[in-house]
């Protein structure tokens, strides 16, 4: 009995580690492509003249969308620990 538990645990381990495997690689593509398309979509249009003088750029590159993606992780992690912080207070 106890090794058909243990046989049921390592096939729900290696289930998640394939699905972690295989899901890792299309997340960390998926969401700086989901960065780089709003911006070209939305910044243009909402500052047209900053994009024409050269301020602010019009598109992109993916490895720009993912360093905007690390940034808002990291300061929605710094926003959830503060708001942790002050609840047990």
């Amino acid at each position: 009995m106890e090794l058909v538990k243990t046989i049921k645990e390592n096939k729900n381990t290696t289930l998640a580690i394939i699905l972690g495997v295989i899901a890792a690689p299309v997340v960390i593509y998926l969401f700086p492509f989901i960065a780089q398309t709003l911006w070209s979509w939305l910044i243009p249009d909402l500052f047209p003249m900053a994009v024409q003088s050269g301020l602010v750029a019009g598109s992109i590159s993916w490895w720009t969308g993912f360093k905007i993606i690390v940034v808002l992780l990291c300061v929605s992690a710094f926003i959830r620990g503060t708001f942790e912080i002050r609840k047990d207070s």
